[in-house]
Order: structure tokens, then C-alpha cells, then sequence
């Protein structure tokens, strides 16, 4: 999984499970909403806006992107987004 502003991919359950608990950690997860979702074969891809609320503060924060992910063998084998991440900041 390749995620912007991150130098090094994400490689496996454990590496996105740090990242959930991480994400989690930061943010209360508000709303996840799909704005457009495409199908090009064994590709799916999706763009969205998330919203969470900072534990910190309260503050609520919003970012717009786009993720494309690649199926094969009923699982997902490949994982890119793009999104700003001055966004969170």
C-alpha cells in the first residue's frame, strides 16, 4: 500500500494494522463518503471524502482523494491513494 507523504510502503497485516491503530489513536472516525467508484477489470477505484474528529482538540477534519486498488484471488493485492496531505495538518 502506498500512501502519500509516507517514504515506505506498506507491506502486509501487521505493517496496516500499526497504521489503523495509529490512524485511530489521532482521529475519531466520522464519515467516509464515495463520491465516484469505477471498475477496469481486476482494478477498483474510488474517490472519496473522509472526515474525523481530532481526540486532541475536537476538531474536525476533512480530505478529499482517490484510492485504486488491484483484486486478484478475492483479495486485495495492490493498494495506491492520493490525497494532500497538508490536509490533516
Amino acid at each position: 500500500m502506498t500512501l502519500p507523504g509516507r517514504p515506505e510502503p506498506i507491506r502486509g497485516k501487521a505493517d496496516y494494522a500499526r497504521l489503523v491503530e495509529a490512524s485511530f489513536r489521532r482521529l475519531r472516525p466520522v464519515s467516509w463518503e464515495f463520491h465516484r467508484l469505477a471498475v477496469d477489470g481486476d482494478h477498483v477505484l474510488s474517490e472519496w471524502t473522509l472526515a474525523g474528529e481530532v481526540r486532541r482538540s475536537g476538531q474536525l477534519v476533512r480530505w478529499r482523494g482517490m484510492s485504486i486498488c488491484r483484486i486478484a484471488g478475492g483479495r486485495i493485492e495492490e493498494w495506491r491513494e492520493y490525497w494532500d496531505p497538508a490536509q490533516l495538518a
